[in-house]
């Protein structure tokens, strides 16, 4: 039995790192073309820990001008942008949009959730990485999305659980200017101390030993990169996010309990 968990180690970590290296070369053929055709390339959104593969590539993209844009500062997934119009000499529309999700009538309409909005918008048979963040509010949502499937959204989606939808478009300026506040939930937490693993322990519940997973199988992002050190200690401003649970920012320790327990508060981005 341990050989067949150790094989299945080897596979998965084998897996990984040819996912890796499928996504960091194609980065790579966007870079290249871009600068190469003196012309703008864009990428799907990526996931956090793609996200995290491109940081590591800094070093290999520095003969191109590039940005990541999310459509908003605080967003998690983002396009890489080959391009600046200092390097090409024009500029171009940036291939995003945001479309708004509101019930026809708020007074029935179910309280909707991040899941079900993303659940709703895979249903129309749309690929994951064309779709980036979804900022919720009291009962509306927005999400930012590529272009290239903005109007079939707009066409396709009607409804959502039992809630009868409208969809409308909005540009980044337009979404710039009324954009909501975020919005979080705040969470006081009793650990031993302030390494992750316990932290994401609380705002997971779940057992150290199914948190140690979530490390190894790459789903805890700490400040934009992959995290595998359980043992990290977090400090008061880190952002990080646990894939399946979402995104959160550490607010630090508020004081020390008579049993020796740290109280930490924790806000979760709803």
């Amino acid at each position: 039995m341990q050989s067949f968990y150790c094989i299945s180690e080897i596979i998965l970590r084998k897996t990984m790192k040819n996912e890796t290296q499928l996504f960091q070369n194609h980065i790579m053929d966007l870079a290249e073309k871009s600068y190469q055709q003196n012309v703008y390339t864009y990428s799907a959104f990526m996931t956090e820990a793609e996200r995290s593969d491109f940081e590591e590539m800094k070093n290999e993209l520095s003969f191109v001008d590039y940005h990541v844009e999310g459509g908003y500062e605080d967003a998690s997934r983002g396009i890489v942008i080959f391009g600046s119009i200092e390097s090409l000499g024009y500029e171009e529309e940036i291939p995003l949009s945001v479309i708004k999700i509101e019930p026809l009538q708020k007074k029935f309409a179910d309280d909707l959730t991040h899941r079900d909005y993303l659940g709703a918008l895979l249903n129309l048979g749309i690929e994951r990485s064309t779709i980036g963040d979804f900022v919720i509010g009291e009962k509306e949502a927005y999400v930012i999305v590529l272009k290239s499937v903005s109007a079939y959204i707009l066409q396709e989606l009607s409804r959502i659980k039992h809630t009868t939808v409208l969809c409308t478009e909005k540009s980044l300026e337009e979404w710039e200017k009324t954009r909501p506040p975020q919005q979080y939930k705040e969470l006081h937490e009793s650990v031993a101390s302030e390494r992750i693993d316990l932290i994401v322990s609380k705002v997971t519940k779940l057992s150290r030993n199914a948190v140690a997973e979530l490390f190894h199988d790459r789903k805890v992002i700490v400040n934009g990169r992959l995290c595998e050190n359980y043992s990290k200690t977090m400090e008061k401003g880190d952002r990080f996010s646990v894939r399946g649970y979402g995104k959160f920012i550490y607010d630090g320790g508020d004081y020390t309990s008579k049993k020796g327990k740290l109280q930490v508060s924790i806000r979760q981005f709803l």
